[in-house]
């Protein structure tokens, strides 16, 4: 055994010295971008100056610790102990740094919310230092746990956890750092391509890791500054679409097509329960989900949140000191008109659901819920809808909602204590500023529309009294368009609203309520457009029953004093006579939405479960993770195989002589064999002479080593079966 020729069954010759300096570096680089990935996305107080000292020096302490076991569990106790100390020390100053972190995360999340307590009281005074001494610890504690998975070579669960870090949150609001995200990405290449070398990285190596690494980073930036900044409308299309199918898998596939004229089209009805109701008094309810406040050429959006700033900074903010909310304001009216001599009574109705497979992105709820119900829901959008911050897991919520008896909202409108001012001060101050702000930002419509309502619509320019305004939208529309159920796509051609009216003339609830929104802020009345179920209780039943089939668009008009209310403006869900805005309590006789597709269909369209495009969506994230290792694997491969010819070619006859050698050692151990029962007896004899004696390699000598190398991959790869063979050249990196 003394002569047997030992060598490392890798392609790189073992050796310790440099490799943990380059998992120190690779744990340093993945360490920073997850946790600045995280700080840029959320918006922390937190610098790179910050995260730095713990990123450097910890990466490089642990996996100096990490080379052998012994020094591993004394260098871990001792750093668990040592932090554990300074917590204890420094409990009170860790404490409050972890709750600004926490209410700076809560900021970020609920940016805009109606919502000025959060939850963890913070000592501004000392809120810096404190945050700035709790990152550090943060960021040690980032790097003892990321040394020791890269170290333990669980390869994928450290890529995938730097992955999700500087993709998550800027997939979640739209925001972050593009170089944190380049720096993620690399430090998955870097993670998966050196994790599994093992022994010594040559020169030649970190010369190709480098050339590979700034192609990663340069693709990286290129594809977020196209994504981010290119004008094209393809590229919007494509991150809209991504965002609607996400959100399908998070949350179940929409009923309604969440105000994208393009998929006006695409809704499918198949009678499936979505949810049920139970109400100490029923009575027909528009239960609000999506919100659509700003029109686009595409459709309906969210407003921009520039609109929550400036004059309005902190003004909802103020709002809920006053335990005044846009969302509650019909109760906190009738309450008043109740106090102070008014028409209404002050009755309220409790109400529970339970959501059985509606999308579960919004807690479904009508315009007259009462403040003291908002703490049961989820935290309030701004003054638009319930929308959930997370996975949307409630499924069952409850709230009370005031009762305006028939839903004659025209009934209590203009009262005389709300036109002289004598109710509640804090109320009358609250909305008078709400409905200012709601006056400046939902009466905006493209110029080109106003032109053609000017030439087109009775009425023409005035500003309307709301509740006067209902018939005379009601009456054109009637008169322009009829209600179909298979409505024609949108062509993208001109205005979605002037072609409606020019051109097809026929829609369901959607395209009605579009419309009808544009001609009330062309009448000077804030509406936006909302999508979500109306409610219609069914005699005799305790439960109600809302499927698919109930689900409906409509417009909210802002009158002064009510706020937000629902208006029925599509043919069939209203009285003829009707100048309320409500619908008819038997309205759901007419069907509003595109029926169900053929049984054969309905299937593989999911229902409104979504149930196949969740599938398919899962499986296009499974098989792009697929293709992104594969990528690795090959360009390990590739640069592995540079290397070994470089090596085996060396015009050094003793470096080329090793390299032979070494890959001649590692086609044998992968196929459990000894390299000296398996090589001629020349070949033996000139190994054992190179290595156990002075003789000095011929280049007649290196290139017969090296031929010999390469005859012999012929003849391993010639005997292996054909997944044998790609494990040798993807995964050993030896063929």
């Amino acid at each position: 055994m003394g002569n047997e020729i030992s060598i490392d069954i890798s392609g790189i010759k073992a050796s310790s010295r440099n490799t943990w300096i380059l998992r120190g570096f690779i744990t340093f680089c993945a360490v920073l971008s997850l946790v600045m990935g995280i700080s840029s996305g959320f918006k922390l107080g937190t610098g790179v100056t910050a995260v730095l000292p713990g990123a450097l020096i910890g990466g490089f302490l642990f996996q100096f610790l990490l080379r052998k076991k012994k020094s591993a569990i004394i260098g871990y106790v001792a750093f668990l102990v040592a932090a554990a100390a300074a917590g204890i020390a420094m409990m009170n100053q860790v404490g409050n740094g972890f709750a600004k972190l926490a209410n700076d995360v809560l900021t970020t999340v609920n940016k805009n919310m109606a919502m000025a307590n959060l939850m963890f009281v913070v000592d501004e005074s000392t809120a810096k230092t404190d945050e700035l001494i709790t990152v550090i610890l943060l960021s040690f504690v980032s790097a003892a746990v990321m040394a020791l998975i890269i170290r333990a070579r669980l390869n994928l669960l450290a890529s995938l956890l730097v992955f999700l870090a500087v993709t998550l949150p800027m997939i979640y609001k739209g925001d972050g750092s593009a170089v944190w995200l380049m720096l993620g990405l690399v430090s998955v290449v870097l993670i998966m391509y050196v994790g599994n070398v093992h022994g010594n990285i040559t020169a030649d190596m970190y010369v190709h890791l480098g050339i590979c690494m700034a192609v990663i980073a340069g693709l990286t930036m290129a594809v977020y500054m196209f994504m981010a900044y290119s004008p094209l409308q393809v590229v919007d299309d494509i991150k809209t679409n991504m965002q609607y199918h996400g959100e399908n898998v998070i949350y179940g596939k929409s009923d309604y097509p969440e105000g994208k004229f393009s998929r006006y089209d695409d809704t499918i009805i198949t009678g499936e329960e979505r949810l049920q109701i139970r109400m100490s008094q029923p009575k027909q309810m528009y239960m609000r989900g999506f919100v659509g406040s700003k029109y686009t050429e595409d459709g309906w959006e969210d407003s921009d949140l520039k609109i929550y700033g400036g004059d309005y900074e902190g003004v909802f903010e103020w709002f809920s000191s006053n335990d005044y909310s846009p969302l509650a304001n019909l109760s906190a009216y009738v309450t008043q008109s109740a106090e102070n001599g008014g028409e209404a009574a002050d009755n309220s109705i409790y109400v529970e659901i339970s959501n059985i497979s509606a999308r579960r992105k919004y807690q479904y709820v009508p315009e007259c819920v009462t403040y003291s119900s908002l703490e049961n829901l989820y935290a309030p959008k701004n003054d638009v809808n319930f929308r959930s911050q997370g996975l949307g897991r409630e499924t069952d919520y409850f709230f009370d909602m005031v009762d305006v008896i028939n839903n004659d909202y025209k009934a209590i409108y203009g009262e005389k204590w709300y036109q002289d001012q004598t109710g509640d001060k804090i109320f009358h101050d609250s909305e008078n500023v709400y409905g200012t702000f709601a006056r400046k930002y939902y009466e905006d419509i493209p110029d080109d529309m106003r032109e053609y309502f000017d030439s087109h619509v009775p009425n023409a320019g005035q500003k309307m009294n709301p509740f006067d305004a209902i018939k005379v939208v009601r009456d054109y529309m009637a008169g322009q368009m009829s209600y179909r159920n298979d409505a024609d796509e949108y062509t993208g051609d001109e205005d979605f609203v002037i072609e409606m009216l020019d051109g097809h003339k026929a829609g369901y609830s959607a395209h009605f309520a579009t419309v009808a929104t544009m001609l009330f802020r062309y009448y000077g009345i804030p509406a936006r457009y909302v999508e979500g179920y109306l409610v219609n209780p069914v005699a005799g039943s305790d439960v109600i029953s809302v499927t698919d089939e109930d689900s409906h668009a409509w417009v909210e008009i802002y009158a002064g004093g009510l706020g937000f209310i629902p208006i029925e403006v599509t043919p069939g869900y209203y009285s003829e006579d009707d100048d309320t805005g409500k619908g008819n309590t038997d309205s759901g006789t007419t069907p509003q939405t595109i029926p169900p597709e053929p049984e054969d269909q309905q299937e593989d369209n999911g229902g409104g479960g979504g149930s196949m495009e969740t599938v398919l969506l899962i499986g296009y994230i499974i098989l792009g993770l697929i293709a992104l290792f594969i990528v690795v694997l090959i360009i390990r491969r590739i640069v592995c195989a540079i290397v070994r010819r470089k090596r085996m070619n060396d015009p050094d006859n003793e470096k080329s002589i090793a390299a032979s050698g070494d890959y001649m050692a590692a086609l044998m151990a992968y196929q459990k064999k000894k390299l000296e029962d398996n090589i001629s007896p020349q070949l033996l004899d000139l190994l054992r002479r190179y290595k156990f004696s002075r003789y000095i390699p011929t280049a007649d000598d290196a290139k017969f080593v090296r031929e010999s190398a390469l005859e012999m991959k012929k003849n391993v790869v010639h005997e292996e079966n054909i997944l044998s063979r790609i494990k040798m050249g993807f995964w050993n990196a030896i063929r």
